[in-house]
């Protein structure tokens, strides 16, 4: 986890301790929001160059806007960043002068999700869970080195899965800071996402 998403993660604690005294109603209505992620990624880029999984931890981002009509109840749809995740590659270079030798492989993924969240409310606090469903992209790019000049190749895939995840946030009036684990299903393997955000509610 990056030192960035840490020190969120303080500052969310630190939130709660102190938001009793700023305690208020829910403020229900439409909202927009960010959050900064931290990506823990396990792809297989399947019938490829990759020899195994792309486990690997990336750092992403997330952008929110939803509408809470209940304070039970809430919609979202999400713009999600993945990051980029690197892999290793299934096949040896050949000691052969120019013949071109795979270099590096990585993968490039984002989504767009729908998401219908549940909110357990307290005076201060709202926990919740969501379930939803994804339109995910993904970009697997892997280069080769030929005597300096250099190829690439880039294949895109893409999908439309479940996605879900739970969460809590801390109410001052119209803000909310949240802090959030989810799960994507991303090329038939998953990448894990905790972030820590914002969101305000303006109608």
């Amino acid at each position: 986890m990056n030192l960035a998403l840490k020190c969120s993660i303080a500052a969310f604690w630190a939130a709660a301790v102190l938001a009793p005294a700023a305690a208020t109603a829910q403020d229900n209505g439409i909202y927009l929001g960010a959050s900064m992620a931290d990506v823990s990624t396990d792809y297989k880029w399947r019938g490829n160059l990759l020899a195994s999984a792309a486990d690997d931890e990336a750092s992403g981002f997330k952008l929110i806007g939803g509408v809470r009509p209940l304070d039970s109840f809430a919609i979202e749809a999400n713009y999600v960043d993945l990051g980029t995740a690197d892999a290793p590659l299934a096949i040896a270079c050949p000691a052969v002068v120019g013949f071109p030798c795979p270099s590096e492989a990585s993968i490039d993924a984002r989504a767009v999700s729908v998401s219908a969240l549940g909110m357990l409310t307290l005076p201060f606090l709202d926990f919740y869970g969501r379930l939803g469903v994804a339109r995910w992209k993904a970009e697997g790019d892997v280069r080769f080195t030929d005597g300096g000049t250099g190829l690439a190749t880039r294949t895109t895939r893409e999908g439309t899965d479940p996605t879900y995840g739970v969460g809590m946030q801390i109410r001052f009036a119209s803000i909310a800071v949240r802090v959030e684990y989810e799960r994507f299903k991303v090329l038939d393997d998953s990448a894990d996402t905790v972030s820590v955000g914002f969101t305000y509610t303006f109608l």
